[in-house]
């Protein structure tokens, strides 16, 4: 029985052994690694110290043009947008670039399903923060979402099992462009097709807006300037997907500047990629118009 018991220990010692020092090979290869998605997390989280910061969903990263804003607000910008993202992994963006350093404008692009509204399974935003595991602002989101996953994080094999690949080719890719210049990717091509919408129920997800909120009084707090912004949508039904965040903003008295159902843009398909992302002409225009309103908002 002893020797089977020593056999036990001897196993689970190696398996244990190797999980972490996967853990520590991967961590050491992340913290390096300047390109692709992974490089620009780790940029953000890490490094990036802009006097404008644009977060916000694939709607950010590919309507809001960092250049327009920094040529109309004369001051350095960079676009923290992802695909997919909302604000769980926004807030702990925020939340790391604010322990380097205050910004001095936080502009979020919002879209109701990834920021306010409730869906089935939040698990999909930890994409991006379980190798950051151990950092604050990034547990106080995992444990939110699913207070479990920090018990399935004390795996550091867990942490990465399903993007080290991904972050491994993008520590060895040969590409230029590194984090600092992925900033904006606007997309070249029209939309050719028409669409019929419909209204959806409207259910918020309360942690959702409870990481809005805390946004608010984060910035607040350290003197930031916070602007939400909606950029268009073709041919929207209504904007009450909003409404939560109206609220919101009506409290705390942040402004939001609401372009989702602006008929300059929602009724002409040459401004739009598809349904929900503009085109480069779009973005162009668009970017241009924030840009000056709010620049006309923060001389006031």
């Amino acid at each position: 029985m002893r020797h089977l018991i020593l056999k036990i220990l001897l196993f689970l010692s190696i398996i244990i052994g190797t999980d972490k020092l996967f853990g520590m090979v991967m961590d050491s290869v992340l913290s390096t690694t300047e390109k692709g998605d992974w490089g620009r997390n780790n940029y953000i989280f890490n490094n990036l110290k802009s006097d404008v910061v644009i977060l916000g969903s694939s709607r950010a990263i590919h309507h809001y043009n960092p250049q327009i804003f920094t040529d109309t607000l004369g001051m350095s910008c960079y676009n923290c947008g992802e695909d997919g993202m909302g604000i769980f992994l926004m807030y702990a963006r925020y939340k790391a670039i604010s322990q380097r350093y205050c910004p001095q404008l936080i502009i979020y692009e919002v879209l109701p399903g990834f920021d306010i509204l409730s869906e089935k399974d939040n698990l999909k935003y930890l994409k991006y923060l379980r190798p950051y595991h151990g950092i604050a602002s990034v547990d106080s989101v995992i444990n939110a979402i699913n207070p479990l996953e920090s018990l399935k994080l004390l795996s550091d094999g867990y942490r990465y099992n399903s993007c080290f690949v991904d972050i491994i080719a993008q520590r060895l890719s040969r590409d230029p462009e590194t984090a600092k210049d992925y900033s904006y990717t606007p997309l070249d091509k029209q939309m050719d097709y028409e669409v019929n919408t419909e209204a959806n129920e409207v259910a918020i997800d309360s942690i959702k807006l409870s990481f809005l909120e805390d946004l608010i009084k984060c910035c607040k707090t350290q003197g930031t300037t916070l602007v939400f912004t909606a950029s268009p949508t073709y041919k929207p039904i209504s904007d009450n997907g909003f409404m939560a965040l109206k609220q919101l903003c009506k409290t705390y008295n942040v402004p939001f500047i609401n372009h989702y159902c602006d008929t300059m843009f929602c009724n002409n398909p040459s401004f739009f990629a598809d349904v929900t992302h503009l085109n480069r002409q779009g973005a162009e225009r668009f970017s241009s118009l924030l840009a000056s309103e709010i620049r006309e908002l923060t001389k006031e």
